[in-house]
């Protein structure tokens, strides 16, 4: 799945030199990986944070850093230990879903995004909800406490202070892909089977994923950026 996710977010992001990128929910630092690799950030231009609550996958992070100049740093979304307004781009990947307070979560990623910053977010979508108990084992094994549609996802993001750049944007839509998630899920993530079918799955989705593309999808994906707020405003507030 994040073999998809991952250049979505890559091509969203725009990220230019000497900006500064947060990553919510970063776990060991894949996604900030990915882009290293691919030549989305520069390693000396570009100050890159990961933040988890998960100490044990950051210190797998740390351990693959290699001289990489990302720092990772133990806290929750809710409570993200930095200035208001300081980073130029965030990105949330498949986090937001495992957040215990949601709104919180994203309020303070709101807060700490700069005025002309852009955050790119994905997450788990209400697909999931119709796959029954292979939704129900999704949801154990990977400790997913919320779903989303576009709409209350939408709705989210603003009460949070953010204004969408266009509607939420559906991943992994096709017959072919839903096939391999649900395989996955069977698999708990782990095991030989999982790893071949997670190969077989993405050469096949990507050469047959196009003939067989389906209305939703699941994972969403958003842009957005912070609701400006004019001086007369904060003034009468």
């Amino acid at each position: 799945m994040r073999s998809f996710e991952y250049p979505a977010i890559r091509q969203s992001l725009r990220l230019r030199g000497g900006e500064l990128l947060l990553d919510v929910g970063t776990g060991g630092g894949s996604a900030l990986y990915y882009l290293i690799l691919t030549g989305s950030v520069r390693r000396r231009s570009n100050l890159l944070v990961g933040v988890d609550l998960n100490v044990s996958a950051l210190k797998s992070g740390v351990s693959l850093k290699n001289g990489d100049d990302i720092q990772f740093i133990a806290a929750a979304a809710e409570a993200i230990p930095f200035r208001r307004g300081v980073f130029h781009r965030i990105v949330c990947s498949s986090a937001l879903e495992h957040f215990t307070d949601d709104e919180k979560g994203l309020a303070e990623i709101s807060e700490t995004l700069d005025d002309k910053g852009i955050l790119v977010l994905t997450t788990d979508s209400y697909k999931w909800m119709e796959l029954g108990d292979i939704q129900a084992k999704h949801a154990k094994i990977a400790s997913v406490r919320h779903y989303y549609s576009p709409s209350l996802l939408q709705n989210l993001a603003e009460r949070c202070g953010l204004i969408l750049d266009g509607p939420p944007k559906y991943l992994h839509k096709s017959t072919i892909a839903r096939f391999f998630i649900k395989l996955g899920v069977r698999y708990c993530y782990r095991g030989f089977l999982y790893q071949l079918s997670s190969v077989v799955g993405v050469i096949s989705t990507r050469m047959l994923g196009l003939l067989a593309e389906e209305d939703t999808g699941f994972t969403l994906l958003i842009l957005a950026r912070r609701i400006k707020v004019s001086k007369s405003a904060q003034g009468s507030s």
